[in-house]
């Protein structure tokens, strides 16, 4: 089964693929992530900006009373768009085929472990027989020196 976070990620991901110009939040979380709270589409926005595949800008907003001709209100809101690196990583198959990469490439770092432990394991046994062997083999010349051949 299919982790429903890395889903929701390619899904934002492919939406800004598609969708190359400037989008606002809300526009983003209608479009995208309706039934969830936005709460859900602010943190999953700022997660692909810390992994640069999408890119916020911030855009000043402003409003004019029409009767006084005063600003009555100004906010800065974030508008984002895909970046070049998000376009290269969509192309080479999105978070879905990153996270795979990467368990891969953990499975592959914990059987390289297991084999060089099983060979540790291999070598130290292997020095202990050698040792043995050394120390019978020395054992055997002094019996041979002192009982076979000089009997006297």
């Amino acid at each position: 089964m299919k982790n429903i976070t890395i889903t929701r990620l390619d899904t934002f991901l492919n939406y800004f693929y598609d969708n190359t110009h400037y989008q606002k939040i809300d526009e983003i979380h209608k479009n995208v992530l309706p039934e969830e709270p936005i709460l859900h589409t602010l943190i999953i926005l700022n997660k692909m900006v810390k992994d640069g595949n999408i890119t916020d800008e911030g855009q000043k907003t402003t409003s004019r009373n029409a009767v006084t001709n005063q600003i009555t209100d100004e906010y800065e809101q974030s508008a984002y768009f895909i970046s070049y690196e998000g376009i290269l990583f969509k192309e080479l198959g999105g978070y879905d085929n990153y996270y795979k990469r990467e368990e891969d490439r953990l499975k592959s770092i914990e059987i390289d472990l297991i084999l060089r432990r099983r060979n540790d394991h291999r070598l130290v046994t292997g020095t202990i027989l050698v040792a043995i062997g050394a120390f019978l083999l020395v054992a055997w010349e002094m019996i041979k020196y002192f009982f076979l051949e000089h009997r006297h």
